[in-house]
């Protein structure tokens, strides 16, 4: 254990001192226990007060356990293992549900587009018919004419004007 790896607190250098008491440390940091131990009273009287402790828990009666205890505690985790399969299988279907409300959403997002960009369409059609329509009401007419120039002169007299045409 280096000097940045050493417990900052009273709790974890506890927390350290009953691992090492308890076995659980590797050989660095055990070594590093034992060097700390050997240069710092507040851990080595923290560790007697430890090994007070861990003795008079040796003191204390055994609780025996009979046979009812085992299968309660074999029934608890099953029926904790059987709440968490539920909750995994209830998972399931909200998913689903969420994947089809998404794919419904993105179908009606399609939909809606669609017809605004027919509808756009339509718009531009029918006004672009609106625009021709003089045209095309006389379109029988100017294909019989043979010559472009004559079509100019007559609507420099203002013969394809609006007024014109709703005179006729």
């Amino acid at each position: 254990m280096t000097a940045s790896q050493q417990p900052s607190t009273a709790d974890a250098l506890r927390e350290t001192l009953t691992a090492y008491l308890d076995g659980e440390l590797g050989e660095t940091e055990q070594r590093a226990v034992e060097e700390l131990l050997a240069r710092d009273e507040t851990a080595r009287r923290e560790l007697r007060q430890l090994e007070r402790v861990w003795d008079a828990l040796d003191q204390l009666p055994r609780a025996e356990v009979d046979t009812r205890f085992a299968q309660t505690t074999v029934e608890l985790v099953a029926v904790a293992a059987e709440e968490e399969w539920r909750e995994q299988r209830d998972a399931v279907p909200r998913q689903r549900r969420r994947a089809r409300l998404l794919v419904a959403a993105g179908f009606a997002g399609a939909v809606v587009l669609g017809y605004l960009l027919v509808g756009g369409l339509a718009e531009r059609r029918d006004a672009r018919l609106a625009r021709d329509l003089p045209l095309l009401e006389h379109l029988d007419a100017y294909r019989q004419m043979q010559d472009y120039e004559f079509l100019e002169l007559l609507e420099q007299e203002g013969l394809f004007t609006e007024e014109a045409a709703h005179a006729r």
